[in-house]
Protein backbone atom coordinates (compact mmCIF):
# COMPACT_ATOMS: atom_id res chain seq x y z
CA UNK A 1 0.00 0.00 0.00
CA UNK A 2 1.35 3.55 -0.98
CA UNK A 3 0.90 5.45 2.42
CA UNK A 4 1.94 8.88 1.32
CA UNK A 5 -0.90 8.43 -1.72
CA UNK A 6 -3.48 7.34 0.69
CA UNK A 7 -3.03 9.98 3.36
CA UNK A 8 -2.96 12.97 0.68
CA UNK A 9 -6.16 11.38 -0.48
CA UNK A 10 -7.58 11.50 3.16
CA UNK A 11 -6.54 15.50 2.89
CA UNK A 12 -8.95 15.71 0.78
CA UNK A 13 -11.79 14.36 2.38
CA UNK A 14 -13.78 16.28 5.11
CA UNK A 15 -14.34 13.61 7.70
CA UNK A 16 -11.28 11.50 7.50
CA UNK A 17 -11.71 7.73 9.11
CA UNK A 18 -9.39 8.06 12.54
CA UNK A 19 -8.70 4.77 13.22
CA UNK A 20 -7.48 4.55 9.59
CA UNK A 21 -5.22 7.49 10.22
CA UNK A 22 -3.80 6.45 13.22
CA UNK A 23 -3.42 2.52 12.25
CA UNK A 24 -1.43 3.89 8.54
CA UNK A 25 1.06 6.02 11.25
CA UNK A 26 1.87 3.28 13.03
CA UNK A 27 2.50 1.02 10.24
CA UNK A 28 5.06 4.30 9.08
CA UNK A 29 6.93 3.93 12.56
CA UNK A 30 7.19 0.44 11.70
CA UNK A 31 8.32 0.58 8.14
CA UNK A 32 10.95 2.95 8.92
CA UNK A 33 12.82 1.32 11.87
CA UNK A 34 13.40 -1.36 8.50
CA UNK A 35 16.71 -1.24 7.14
CA UNK A 36 16.34 0.29 3.35
CA UNK A 37 13.75 2.25 3.68
CA UNK A 38 13.09 5.51 2.31
CA UNK A 39 13.02 7.57 5.43
CA UNK A 40 12.05 10.79 3.93
CA UNK A 41 9.01 9.46 1.97
CA UNK A 42 8.17 7.80 5.29
CA UNK A 43 8.67 11.13 7.66
CA UNK A 44 6.48 13.13 5.03
CA UNK A 45 3.56 10.39 5.52
CA UNK A 46 3.74 10.83 9.38
CA UNK A 47 3.87 14.37 8.58
CA UNK A 48 0.55 14.13 6.64
CA UNK A 49 -1.08 11.67 9.31
CA UNK A 50 -0.31 14.14 12.04
CA UNK A 51 -1.99 17.28 10.42
CA UNK A 52 -5.36 14.62 9.72
CA UNK A 53 -4.99 14.06 13.75
CA UNK A 54 -5.00 17.57 14.30
CA UNK A 55 -1.20 17.50 16.22
CA UNK A 56 0.59 20.16 14.48
CA UNK A 57 3.48 20.30 16.34
CA UNK A 58 4.20 16.81 15.20
CA UNK A 59 3.38 17.36 11.86
CA UNK A 60 5.68 19.68 11.48
CA UNK A 61 8.86 17.29 13.44
CA UNK A 62 7.94 15.23 11.06
CA UNK A 63 8.23 17.03 7.47
CA UNK A 64 11.35 18.99 9.20
CA UNK A 65 12.79 15.32 9.67
CA UNK A 66 11.81 14.69 5.89
CA UNK A 67 13.36 17.83 4.61
CA UNK A 68 16.71 16.46 6.76
CA UNK A 69 16.67 13.06 5.22
CA UNK A 70 17.81 15.41 2.01
CA UNK A 71 15.03 13.52 -0.17
CA UNK A 72 15.73 13.15 -3.92
CA UNK A 73 12.48 13.04 -5.58
CA UNK A 74 10.45 16.02 -7.21
CA UNK A 75 7.38 14.84 -6.10
CA UNK A 76 8.44 14.20 -2.03
CA UNK A 77 9.59 17.83 -2.65
CA UNK A 78 6.59 18.93 -4.21
CA UNK A 79 4.85 17.38 -1.35
CA UNK A 80 6.94 18.86 1.67
CA UNK A 81 5.92 22.49 0.29
CA UNK A 82 2.06 21.60 0.06
CA UNK A 83 2.56 20.31 3.74
CA UNK A 84 4.28 23.34 5.09
CA UNK A 85 1.94 25.52 3.58
CA UNK A 86 -1.04 23.86 4.92
CA UNK A 87 0.81 24.55 8.46
CA UNK A 88 1.23 28.40 7.93
CA UNK A 89 4.91 27.85 7.91
CA UNK A 90 6.11 29.92 4.76
CA UNK A 91 9.69 30.30 5.54
CA UNK A 92 10.34 26.62 5.71
CA UNK A 93 7.91 25.76 2.12
CA UNK A 94 10.25 28.43 0.49
CA UNK A 95 13.27 26.72 1.75
CA UNK A 96 12.12 23.86 -0.08
CA UNK A 97 11.55 25.44 -3.04
CA UNK A 98 15.49 26.73 -2.71
CA UNK A 99 16.54 23.57 -2.54
CA UNK A 100 14.14 23.10 -6.10
CA UNK A 101 16.48 25.62 -7.99
CA UNK A 102 18.30 24.04 -10.83
CA UNK A 103 17.68 20.28 -9.68
CA UNK A 104 14.09 19.99 -11.62
CA UNK A 105 14.57 22.01 -14.49
CA UNK A 106 11.59 21.41 -17.24
CA UNK A 107 9.32 19.85 -14.17
CA UNK A 108 5.98 22.19 -14.39
CA UNK A 109 4.83 20.26 -11.36
CA UNK A 110 7.70 21.49 -9.42
CA UNK A 111 8.24 24.67 -10.45
CA UNK A 112 3.97 25.15 -9.80
CA UNK A 113 5.25 24.02 -6.05
CA UNK A 114 7.52 26.48 -6.06
CA UNK A 115 5.80 29.61 -7.34
CA UNK A 116 2.72 29.24 -4.69
CA UNK A 117 5.98 28.68 -2.07
CA UNK A 118 7.57 31.92 -3.18
CA UNK A 119 3.64 33.79 -3.46
CA UNK A 120 2.68 32.81 -0.07
CA UNK A 121 6.44 33.65 1.02
CA UNK A 122 6.10 37.25 0.02
CA UNK A 123 9.40 36.93 -2.52
CA UNK A 124 7.58 38.39 -5.17
CA UNK A 125 10.48 38.33 -7.57
CA UNK A 126 11.28 35.06 -7.26
CA UNK A 127 7.95 34.01 -7.93
CA UNK A 128 8.09 36.51 -10.72
CA UNK A 129 11.09 34.84 -12.22
CA UNK A 130 9.20 30.70 -11.25
CA UNK A 131 6.44 32.67 -13.69
CA UNK A 132 8.71 33.25 -16.61
CA UNK A 133 10.76 29.64 -16.34
CA UNK A 134 7.29 28.15 -16.30
CA UNK A 135 6.27 30.33 -19.20
CA UNK A 136 8.57 29.43 -21.55
CA UNK A 137 8.35 26.03 -20.44
CA UNK A 138 4.52 25.26 -21.04
CA UNK A 139 4.12 25.50 -24.82
CA UNK A 140 6.12 21.68 -24.42
CA UNK A 141 3.24 20.88 -22.62
CA UNK A 142 -0.16 21.97 -23.71
CA UNK A 143 -2.51 19.90 -21.43
CA UNK A 144 -0.57 22.16 -18.31
CA UNK A 145 -2.81 24.53 -16.90
CA UNK A 146 -1.30 27.75 -17.79
CA UNK A 147 -3.23 29.45 -15.67
CA UNK A 148 -0.44 28.38 -13.15
CA UNK A 149 2.01 30.54 -14.54
CA UNK A 150 -0.13 34.07 -15.04
CA UNK A 151 2.66 36.53 -13.74
CA UNK A 152 -0.62 39.06 -13.70
CA UNK A 153 -1.44 38.25 -9.84
CA UNK A 154 2.26 38.81 -8.64
CA UNK A 155 2.68 41.94 -10.56
CA UNK A 156 0.52 42.96 -8.86
CA UNK A 157 1.49 42.15 -5.39
CA UNK A 158 4.72 43.66 -6.39
CA UNK A 159 2.98 46.93 -7.53
CA UNK A 160 0.86 46.78 -4.06
CA UNK A 161 4.22 46.21 -2.03
CA UNK A 162 5.74 49.16 -3.59
CA UNK A 163 3.01 51.60 -3.58
CA UNK A 164 3.06 51.12 -0.16
CA UNK A 165 6.32 51.02 1.23
CA UNK A 166 6.93 47.53 2.12
CA UNK A 167 9.79 45.30 2.17
CA UNK A 168 9.73 41.26 1.70
CA UNK A 169 11.48 40.63 5.36
CA UNK A 170 8.33 42.95 6.78
CA UNK A 171 5.73 41.26 4.60
CA UNK A 172 7.02 38.06 6.15
CA UNK A 173 7.19 39.11 9.71
CA UNK A 174 3.55 40.36 9.90
CA UNK A 175 2.45 37.07 8.76
CA UNK A 176 4.60 34.99 11.59
CA UNK A 177 4.05 37.20 13.90
CA UNK A 178 -0.12 36.37 13.22
CA UNK A 179 1.18 32.68 13.05
CA UNK A 180 2.82 33.22 16.42
CA UNK A 181 -0.20 34.47 18.07
CA UNK A 182 -2.22 31.74 17.36
CA UNK A 183 0.58 28.82 18.36
CA UNK A 184 0.86 30.83 21.43
CA UNK A 185 -2.78 30.46 22.06
CA UNK A 186 -2.85 26.63 21.21
CA UNK A 187 -4.40 27.01 17.84
CA UNK A 188 -1.85 27.04 15.57
CA UNK A 189 -3.11 26.37 11.87
CA UNK A 190 -4.08 22.79 10.54
CA UNK A 191 -4.77 24.33 7.08
CA UNK A 192 -4.33 27.84 4.84
CA UNK A 193 -6.14 29.00 2.19
CA UNK A 194 -6.12 32.34 0.53
CA UNK A 195 -8.36 34.09 -1.70
CA UNK A 196 -7.39 37.10 -4.08
CA UNK A 197 -9.64 40.31 -3.39
CA UNK A 198 -11.11 42.67 -6.06
CA UNK A 199 -8.43 45.03 -5.45
CA UNK A 200 -6.02 42.78 -5.72
CA UNK A 201 -4.82 42.00 -1.83
CA UNK A 202 -5.17 38.42 -0.31
CA UNK A 203 -7.07 37.51 2.19
CA UNK A 204 -5.59 34.76 4.32
CA UNK A 205 -6.94 31.69 6.32
CA UNK A 206 -5.81 30.39 9.07
CA UNK A 207 -7.66 27.20 9.55
CA UNK A 208 -7.80 26.44 13.17
CA UNK A 209 -9.37 23.99 15.60
CA UNK A 210 -11.80 26.63 17.46
CA UNK A 211 -15.24 27.83 16.67
CA UNK A 212 -16.46 30.35 15.25
CA UNK A 213 -16.60 32.73 18.37
CA UNK A 214 -13.33 31.66 19.41
CA UNK A 215 -11.73 32.40 15.67
CA UNK A 216 -13.43 35.95 16.06
CA UNK A 217 -11.68 36.12 19.13
CA UNK A 218 -8.06 35.50 17.99
CA UNK A 219 -8.86 37.48 15.22
CA UNK A 220 -8.53 40.53 17.88
CA UNK A 221 -5.52 39.05 19.30
CA UNK A 222 -3.68 38.73 16.26
CA UNK A 223 -5.00 42.49 15.59
CA UNK A 224 -3.95 43.71 19.04
CA UNK A 225 -0.51 42.25 18.75
CA UNK A 226 -0.06 43.81 14.87
CA UNK A 227 -0.84 47.10 15.74
CA UNK A 228 1.59 46.70 19.28
CA UNK A 229 5.01 45.53 16.76
CA UNK A 230 3.79 47.64 13.45
CA UNK A 231 3.35 51.13 12.62
CA UNK A 232 1.90 49.80 9.73
CA UNK A 233 0.19 45.94 8.82
CA UNK A 234 0.56 45.33 5.30
CA UNK A 235 -3.10 45.71 5.28
CA UNK A 236 -3.22 47.01 1.45
CA UNK A 237 -1.54 44.09 0.60
CA UNK A 238 -3.40 41.11 2.60
CA UNK A 239 -5.93 40.85 5.45
CA UNK A 240 -5.56 37.62 7.73
CA UNK A 241 -8.92 35.71 9.13
CA UNK A 242 -8.94 32.52 11.58
CA UNK A 243 -11.74 29.74 10.04
CA UNK A 244 -12.71 26.76 12.06
CA UNK A 245 -10.67 23.84 10.26
CA UNK A 246 -13.88 22.48 9.32
CA UNK A 247 -13.88 25.27 6.50
CA UNK A 248 -11.62 24.46 4.92
CA UNK A 249 -13.44 22.06 2.63
CA UNK A 250 -16.04 24.59 1.76
CA UNK A 251 -13.23 27.22 0.28
CA UNK A 252 -11.95 24.30 -1.72
CA UNK A 253 -13.78 23.47 -4.77
CA UNK A 254 -14.43 19.93 -5.61
CA UNK A 255 -12.07 18.48 -2.64
CA UNK A 256 -14.63 17.68 -0.45
CA UNK A 257 -15.68 14.28 -0.47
Amino acid sequence: MNYANRLIDMMTQRLPDDFEVRRIEASLNRLRQQPGSDLATCFHAISLARVLRMDRDGALDAARNAVHMNPVSPALHINLISTFLHLAEIDAAAKVADRCRGRFRGDLQVLTAMLLAYVYAFRFEDALAVCQEGSGRRDHAPRFNACAFDTSVVENLMRLRDEHGYTEATLQEVFNVAVGVLVDAGAGPLRFSRAIMPDGSVMHHFHVDRSVKECAALDWAIADRLVERFDKTGSELMSLCCLPVTTYHDLQPGAAK
